[in-house]
């Protein structure tokens, strides 16, 4: 099997975006297609490599593009000043919908149409969750270390998919109250969900160079669990 990565630009509203596509071949029948949304200093080299490791797994990674074509945050404050514009606010919705259009519309990878799920890493994590509020046609929406409020703007009952939350337990970046208060928002559906809380574990547990001590560090173990729970909704989802 061969990994191929193709970039693909595309809009939102009057921006140029530009992500990037991860696929496998050879294949023989239309593969699942993946959103996936990175973390708030949006798409750098870490990102390629784990759309890469999911394209082994036989699917279509569609790795999207928050701030615009070539636009990255020099920094963690300027990316914070960059988040402070789109999440919860109805641009966080309308990229991974500019995203799916995309993924759906390219001609590099064939694809199930019915077949679409999206996952994503601390803002891209939120980023899902809230697509999958707005009533996303996608089978699944997971989310890595990100956090669990709602802009409001979307019920979760709109939803007609499968949620997966991986959690690190010792995340001070995911106030722990948001954990139950998700619980009681999904206890409000009929949807088939999953809350899993990694115990020793700090934000960017899947980030590799994550080495802030107490807040943010790599766990090998927790993101091993991790994306193999995703495998298995995954595999779920679309047997």
């Amino acid at each position: 099997m061969s990994i191929y990565t193709q970039a693909i630009e595309y809009q939102y509203q009057n921006q140029e975006l530009k992500g990037y596509l991860v696929y496998p071949t050879p294949y023989i029948q239309p593969l699942v297609g993946l959103l996936m949304a990175p973390n708030w200093m949006g798409i750098k080299p870490s990102d390629i490599d784990i759309a890469n490791e999911v394209a082994a797994q036989g699917y279509c990674v569609f790795l999207l593009d928050l701030y615009g074509k070539n636009r990255r945050p020099k920094d963690a404050t300027q990316a914070g000043e960059w988040v402070s514009h789109i999440k919860n606010t109805e641009h966080e919705v309308g990229l991974l919908a500019a995203a799916h259009q995309a993924l759906l519309q390219q001609t590099y990878c064939k694809l199930d149409p019915q077949h679409i799920a999206a996952f994503g890493f601390c803002l891209g994590g939120h980023n899902v969750l809230e697509y999958a509020r707005s009533g996303a046609e996608i089978q699944a929406a997971i989310s890595f270390h990100g956090s669990l409020d709602s802009s409001g703007l979307y019920r979760m009952q709109q939803f007609k998919g499968s949620v997966l939350v991986l959690d690190g337990a010792c995340d001070p970046l995911v106030p722990r109250k948001q954990l139950q208060e998700f619980s009681e928002e999904m206890k409000k559906t009929e949807l088939d969900w999953q809350l899993i809380s990694y115990g020793q574990t700090y934000h960017s547990f899947t980030e590799k160079t994550a080495n802030e001590a107490g807040v943010k560090q790599y766990n090998e173990k927790s993101s091993k669990r991790a994306f193999q729970s995703m495998y298995e909704l995954l595999e779920d989802v679309f047997q």
